[in-house]
């Protein structure tokens, strides 16, 4: 029997705690409901459950996204409903007009109600909103209608008759387009392409919308009768080789820039528009100051001049000259001075009759001192009669508002990956896209009449369109609920524990714990034969040998 090492005592020891181990797993396992506990369990298991159950929620959140989508698209189709409303309404009453019966007084009260339903249209557009977002138009496009609707009621109309009357010109019949955009330098500008003797081909006339709910002292038609006069001017003149500040001089002097150079003045000082006076022949920077500095030295030529045509006979030069027109020698023609003598005058404050002439702008009073007498609420009229052309034949006008009516677009995510998306999109929504400016039930009822049968087949055309996108996001959470419920089996599957199986392998290992426990005792209580052994061995002393024994 060997006592050094007890190695059935370690063999019994080994098999305990693989047996209370492996109960402890069992009981893991039971206590959890999980198979898949750690990556110890089953590595490839945990990666594939993983990746389901991520795609499992993604599908379930998708299937939200979507239902976002179906109350964003309920709310539009609400208020499109009633627009319908309202444009049936605007039909009846435009069939009631055209009926002859009807005496103009009776036509005109009509109007009145066609009139509240086009501005409660607008007010629909501009109002509706889901979460906060606005479903048919943008904080850019909401006074676009406005602009429009000036634009071709007074504003294009009355500039032409005010620039043919004071520049004696007018445009030559070709195409203007007028582009409706955000975020430009000015409120309204030029630009165009250089054609034959420089003149511009192709012009557009940009009108930054955000710049026309501003705060300017210039009124909005104000800011579109200078651009028109540059546009003018540039169909006649060499105009690359005129300098920025005589253009910019002249599209103010017939708009009119009191006001703004009241205000410039108050901000940069008398003395800061003086001496911008004397180098405008210099580098032009486009900014206010520099802006009044050039209206102030060109309502000093008309002075001069002792007229209001002043300017005008320096353009009729350059008309004549062509190619290279020279406005410093059209200029010295017409007063006698040329460009170096006008600013060295405002340098030096003579030898003109410095203090008349500047005592000649009245800043205080109503009038915006452009060479049209008028103050700031008649020199751009604002009556007229709607025209969808109003520059015929001087210039054929082209109306773009590609840059903001785009479609306000929702994009859903509506599914687990990336590109499980669904766009959502309303185009915009108002009396300009409706074609609705202009309306005219008392002179043109039957015409009326038409306008409101194509504005309703448009706004149902824009219903059809978000109930078919409806019914595809009904699709997608049917197909997004169906996978997610067959992914949330797979994962059962994969990491769910059987209980039963699970039962019988923990009763198992009771058993095995049990009995390694018992054997491990008595391994260890085998040894202890050894210790009754040698208690029961007495060894005697050496010359105490009994006689028996010696013998």
């Amino acid at each position: 029997m060997r006592i050094r090492n007890n190695w059935i005592g370690l063999v019994s020891w080994r098999s305990f705690a693989n047996a209370s181990s492996q109960m402890d797993g069992n009981i893991r396992k039971l206590s959890s409901g999980l198979r898949v506990t750690g990556a110890a369990d089953d590595a490839a298991g945990l990666g594939i459950s993983n990746r389901i159950l991520a795609q499992h929620r993604g599908l379930v959140q998708g299937i939200r996204n979507a239902m976002d989508g179906i109350s964003l698209i309920n709310t539009a189709e609400g208020a499109l409903q009633e627009m319908n409303e309202l444009l049936a309404r605007g039909k009846g009453l435009s069939l009631q007009a055209a009926n002859g019966t009807l005496t103009q007084q009776d036509r005109e009260s009509i109007a009145v109600e066609v009139q509240n339903i086009l501005v409660e249209i607008d007010r629909i557009s501009d109002t509706t909103t889901f979460n906060n977002n606005r479903l048919f138009s943008d904080e850019l496009t909401a006074n676009m209608g406005e602009i429009v609707l000036g634009l071709k009621t007074s504003w294009l109309e009355q500039a032409a008759d005010i620039i043919e009357e004071y520049l004696g010109m007018h445009g030559d019949g070709a195409t203007l387009t007028i582009s409706l955009e955000s975020g430009g330098a000015k409120a309204a500008w030029i630009t165009g392409n250089s054609g034959v003797n420089n003149i511009l081909e192709d012009i557009v006339l940009h009108i930054d919308t955000t710049q026309f709910a501003s705060t300017s002292p210039i009124e909005s038609d104000r800011k579109v009768a200078a651009a028109l006069a540059l546009a003018t001017i540039a169909r006649h003149v060499d105009y690359l080789s005129i300098p920025s500040w005589f253009k910019s001089g002249v599209a103010d002097l017939i708009a009119g820039r009191d006001e703004q150079l009241k205000h410039d003045i108050a901000t940069y000082g008398l003395s800061a528009v003086i001496d911008t006076v004397s180098t405008l022949n210099g580098l032009w920077t486009d900014d206010n100051l520099h802006q009044s500095a050039a209206y102030l030295l060109v309502k000093y030529i008309n002075w001069r001049a002792g007229s209001d045509y002043g300017v005008r006979d320096v353009i009729d030069l350059l008309r004549v000259s062509g190619a290279g027109a020279d406005l410093d020698t059209s200029i010295g023609i017409v007063l006698g001075s040329n460009i170096a003598t006008l600013l060295n005058e405002f340098a030096n404050a003579g030898p003109f009759d410095y203090i008349n002439f500047l005592s000649s702008l009245n800043l205080n009073d109503l009038d915006v001192g452009g060479v049209n007498p008028g103050d700031n609420f008649d020199v751009i009229p604002d009556t007229g009669d709607y025209n969808e052309n109003p520059l015929l034949p001087d210039f054929d006008v082209v109306l773009s508002t590609d840059d903001l009516m785009k479609p306000i677009e929702f994009s859903l995510q509506v599914g687990a990956n990336l590109s499980d998306r669904i766009v959502i999109s309303i185009p915009h929504v108002s009396t300009l896209s409706l074609r609705l400016l202009g309306l005219d039930v008392v002179n043109r009822a039957q015409t009326a009449v038409e306008t409101f049968d194509r504005a309703v087949q448009m706004v149902s055309a824009i219903r059809s369109n978000l109930g078919a996108t409806s019914n595809r996001l009904d699709h997608a959470i049917q197909v997004n609920a169906g996978t997610a419920e067959n992914q949330l089996s797979s994962y059962s599957r994969i990491v769910d524990v059987d209980m039963a199986k699970e039962l019988t392998g923990y009763t198992r290992q009771q058993i095995m714990v049990s009995a390694s426990g018992a054997v491990l005792a008595q391994a260890n209580s085998v040894r202890q034969n050894v210790k009754w052994l040698l208690n029961g061995l007495s060894l005697p002393k050496l010359g105490s040998l009994t006689p028996a024994m010696e013998s």
